[in-house]
């Protein structure tokens, strides 16, 4: 009798997931792709979770605005394909999941040239989960309703852009990277109250230039290599720096309240504020 019932569950829920609308591509038609475009809507309530499993090449993720919420994304590939062509897996809207996985096969040292686009519908709200070995990122999220960032590089360029205010708040904004160059432009125009920046090494170019609309904490942990902090004049923010080996440049605009603490000359923690904690082990560090 139980194993009725547990063939007849397997079996309903089977039959679920095959009516969800999903379709995947592999290598076997791989050659064929060039741009996709999914125009099934979800839900405004319901956030699209993107996974997307990226080796290296180059990779640029943008909002799109369309009519009528129709397209969801687009995403597009432009490659050259020698022995160890890619695999894709490509399974949109199962769970309001979209998971995309770049690779090579793992007998070839040497990977293909390759540049992907993944184009975001601004209508919708998002959680974004990256995880990438080596290559170019360029990642412009300017007016995307995100609500949830974690993005990990091992090696390479990483440039993260907010141009305008995120509709929403985003709990959780994590980047842990390897060895890169990083650039992060606009962090109050995320609209992020956790934001957690951990580097095993390379250099960081932090802007927070946006509108400051929420109380927001921010970590800086990085093991080798220099920090420059890029603050408008009227940000309201503290700074707390915890150093190893540190050059510390200067900080400027700020006022030392203790050995390792700085505030904006009219801070209040009545107001919407920042406050940033830096923990360096070896490098420098500058705040302008």
């Amino acid at each position: 009798m139980l194993s009725f019932f547990i063939t007849i569950t397997l079996g309903l829920y089977l039959t679920f997931l095959v009516k969800q609308p999903f379709f995947r591509i592999t290598s076997q038609n791989l050659e064929t792709l060039k741009s996709i475009h999914y125009s099934e809507s979800i839900s405004r309530e319901e956030a699209l979770k993107t996974s997307l499993k990226f080796v290296s090449g180059e990779l640029f993720v943008f909002p799109i605005i369309t009519p009528q919420n129709r397209e969801l994304f687009v995403f597009s590939g432009d490659y050259k394909l020698p022995l160890n062509k890619p695999r894709i897996e490509f399974m949109p809207h199962v769970f309001s999941l979209l998971n995309i996985q770049i690779y090579h096969f793992q007998r070839y040292r040497i990977s293909a040239y390759s540049h992907w686009s993944l184009g975001l519908n601004t209508s919708v709200k998002h959680k974004i989960n990256i995880i990438s070995k080596t290559g170019k990122h360029f990642f412009d999220f300017s007016g995307l309703p995100l609500e949830e960032f974690i993005l990990r590089v091992k090696t390479g360029f990483l440039q993260v852009t907010f141009t305008t205010q995120n509709p929403t708040i985003i709990e959780n904004f994590l980047i842990q990277t390897g060895a890169v160059q990083c650039h992060i432009r606009g962090l109050l125009y995320a609209n992020a109250k956790n934001i957690l920046i951990k580097s095993n090494a390379g250099n960081f170019l932090l802007d927070f230039s946006g509108q400051q609309k929420i109380n927001s904490q921010v970590h800086i942990i990085g093991r080798l290599g220099n920090t420059k902090l890029i603050l408008p004049e009227n940000i309201n923010a503290k700074i707390e720096i915890h150093r190893g080996i540190l050059s510390l440049n200067s900080v400027k605009g700020f006022r030392k309240i203790a050995s390792n603490t700085y505030i904006t000359p009219n801070f209040s923690d009545t107001k919407p504020h920042c406050v940033i904690f830096i923990q360096l082990s070896s490098g420098k560090i500058s705040v302008n």
